[in-house]
């Protein structure tokens, strides 16, 4: 970081590996936060300007990995789980949050900040019981977002549906998944 007469100039390497998840999370968002697992960050991120303009002349590269972890609470995914709970009466349950969390096996998080904007072009969350795609971007200036996520909540059945050859090509592969925007403000 250098400050100059009216300027800040941030410059800002970050790197972790092996790191506990709910631990930093706790630190980042300030209050009850319950989630497992281990991740790895690795981001280079730059910014120029006086105090009021730099979120919005941050730039940079953003690759965030955790593995094998349950999440407990997460409002807008949980935001994003009640938006598909009409498929539990049909097909299958859609976890409680608060209770049995939603595990996973593995989540990707690959993005760029231009100019304040974070713009997401990879994001996987892989679990034993659905698997959840997003891309999109987040808007830290004008704390706006704006994502499509795709949820595949069922995962058995499509396990099952990809052993049986004619089905595996009708569907290509994923017999259910549900198509969820997420957008206004943060």
């Amino acid at each position: 970081i250098e400050a100059g007469h009216d300027e800040l100039f941030l410059d800002l390497n970050l790197s972790s590996e092996g790191e506990d998840l709910n631990a930093s999370l706790r630190c980042l968002e300030e209050k009850d936060v319950r989630s497992t697992g281990t991740f790895n960050l690795f981001a280079d991120i730059t910014a120029r300007g006086r105090k009021d303009e730099l979120i919005r002349s941050l730039s940079g590269n953003v690759k965030f990995d955790a593995s094998d972890g349950r999440i407990y609470q997460l409002k807008s995914l949980a935001r994003v789980l009640g938006r598909i709970n009409l498929t539990e009466l049909f097909l299958g349950k859609i976890p409680d949050m608060g209770k049995e969390g939603l595990a996973y096996n593995s989540t990707v998080v690959r993005g760029s900040f231009d100019n304040g904007v974070f713009n997401i072009k990879e994001s996987t969350m892989d679990g034993p019981t659905m698997k959840i795609v997003a891309e999109g971007k987040i808007d830290l200036a004008k704390e706006e977002i704006d994502l499509l996520i795709l949820v595949a909540p069922l995962k058995t059945v499509d396990m099952i549906v990809g052993f049986v050859p004619i089905i595996r090509t009708i569907f290509k592969g994923n017999l259910v998944v549900v198509p969820v925007k997420l957008s206004g403000k943060l």
